[in-house]
């Protein structure tokens, strides 16, 4: 099952996918943008996945080795 892109309505078989920062409050982090590749309308924003795995990986070997 193939999605359409809401504006052009043309099929989604890829995502252009940019990465940039997000704010909130004082805090920064690395987010992904996806949009269609064809009128490049943004589908999606989320928190860039990999980046978030090897910080929190970070962070439960940084509190297991305080013990």
């Amino acid at each position: 099952m193939i999605g359409k892109c809401p504006k052009c309505e043309k099929e989604l078989t890829a995502l252009k996918m940019v990465n940039v920062i997000g704010n909130l409050e004082s805090n920064a982090w690395d987010c992904i943008v996806y949009s269609c590749p064809n009128c490049f309308v943004i589908l999606s924003v989320g928190i860039d996945p990999e980046i978030f795995k090897n910080e929190t990986a970070k962070d439960v070997v940084s509190i297991l080795k305080k013990k």
